[in-house]
C-alpha cells in the first residue's frame, strides 16, 4: 500500500499557500513511531500524523489530519483521530 504521508506530495495542490512547515518523528503512548508534519497557513494549521512500519505488518497504515486556527487544537484533533483509527480508543 505504501507510505501515505509521502503520497500527499504527489498532489500538485498539496500545501499550496503554506507559510511554514515542520516535520519529524515522535513516539506515542503505545510505543509506536509516528511521523508528523505540521503545515502552517495564514490563519490555520494542519497537522498530519502517519503510523506505518514497513517491517511490522501488524502496525496499521494510518494517516490522519487535524486542522484548526490553533496549533494545539489541530494537534489534539490529529491525535484523537489516530487513537480512534489505529487503536480503537
Amino acid at each position: 500500500m505504501g507510505y501515505k504521508l509521502q503520497k500527499l506530495f504527489d498532489d500538485p495542490n498539496f500545501a499550496v499557500g503554506s507559510i511554514g512547515c515542520d516535520t519529524g518523528l515522535m513516539i506515542n503512548p503505545q510505543n509506536d513511531v509516528v511521523d508528523y508534519m505540521i503545515i502552517e497557513y495564514p490563519g490555520r494549521f494542519e497537522v498530519y500524523l502517519n503510523l506505518f512500519d514497513y517491517e511490522d505488518p501488524s502496525i496499521p497504515n494510518v494517516l490522519v489530519k487535524g486542522k484548526s486556527k490553533s496549533l494545539e487544537v489541530a494537534k489534539s484533533i490529529a491525535v484523537r483521530k489516530l487513537n480512534k483509527e489505529a487503536y480503537g480508543i
